[in-house]
C-alpha cells in the first residue's frame, strides 16, 4: 500500500461511512455537480454505498454501465457521457490493481460541464475506496458480545446471568426467581451446581419502612 493509501485508511478508519460522506460532498462542490454517488463491488453486484442528490434513473444508468462497460471500467477507464436525463461520469475506484467501487457525478442536460476535475476522482477516489475496504472490514468483524457468545458455554452465560441478578437485587432470592419465572428451589438447585456462594449482604431500606427519629 503506497503511502497515499495509508493515510487515507488512517483518515476513515474511524468513521469510513462518514468519511466518504464528506469526500462526497467535497467533490460536489469542487465539480459543481448535481449528483454523487458511490456503489461498492460486492462480487459482480454493485451496492449502493454513500450518496447525494441522486435519483433512481442515476441508479440505472451506472447498472447498466456496469454491465455493458464492465472491462473499460475493470481497466480504470472513467466514462463520461450524456443522455436526455444529465451528463455524468463514472470512475472506477481501484485498490492494489482491483477494483472495488465506482463513482457516479452528474449535472443538469445540456449543461457545459467545464468544471468537471477527472483528476479529483481519481485522487479523492483513494479515500473513498478505502472508505469502502473499511466499512466492510468493520461489518465483518464480530463485535465484543458476538466474540463473547460464540467463546462462551451456555452453562457460563447462566451461571453470569444467574450471579449478575443476585447482585444486582442484592442477593434476594424470592426477587429474582420472580425475574427469573423460576422457583426459589431451583435457584437453589443453580447455586449449587454453579459452586456460587450465597453472599450476606446489608439490605437496602426502603424508604416506607425506615423508622423515623422524632424529636
Amino acid at each position: 500500500m503506497g503511502l497515499t493509501n495509508q493515510l487515507a485508511a488512517l483518515l476513515v478508519a474511524g468513521d469510513p461511512r462518514g468519511a466518504a460522506d464528506r469526500t462526497v460532498e467535497f467533490l460536489l462542490s469542487l465539480n459543481k455537480a448535481r449528483a454523487a454517488v458511490v456503489f461498492a463491488l460486492d462480487g459482480e453486484r454493485l451496492i449502493l454505498f454513500t450518496g447525494r442528490g441522486f435519483s433512481l434513473e442515476a441508479v440505472a444508468t451506472v447498472q447498466a454501465a456496469w454491465a455493458d462497460h464492465r472491462s473499460d471500467l475493470a481497466a480504470g477507464r472513467v466514462l463520461q457521457a450524456s443522455d436526455a436525463r444529465a451528463t455524468y461520469a463514472i470512475a472506477p475506484l481501484i485498490e492494489n490493481g482491483s477494483m472495488v467501487a465506482l463513482l457516479y457525478l452528474d449535472v443538469a442536460p445540456g449543461q457545459e460541464w467545464a468544471a468537471l476535475d477527472v483528476g479529483s476522482l481519481t485522487a479523492f477516489g483513494v479515500a473513498l475506496s478505502q472508505a469502502v475496504i473499511a466499512a466492510a472490514s468493520a461489518s465483518s468483524a464480530p463485535s465484543p458480545i458476538q466474540t463473547y457468545l460464540s467463546q462462551t458455554s451456555e452453562e457460563e452465560i447462566g451461571r453470569e446471568r444467574l450471579l449478575l441478578l443476585l447482585v444486582q437485587n442484592e442477593w434476594n432470592i424470592s426477587r429474582v426467581s420472580r425475574l427469573m419465572g423460576i422457583t426459589r428451589r431451583t435457584i437453589y438447585h443453580r447455586l449449587q451446581r454453579h459452586r456460587i456462594v450465597r453472599e450476606k449482604v446489608q439490605k437496602t431500606l426502603l424508604p416506607s419502612r425506615r423508622k423515623v427519629a422524632h424529636a
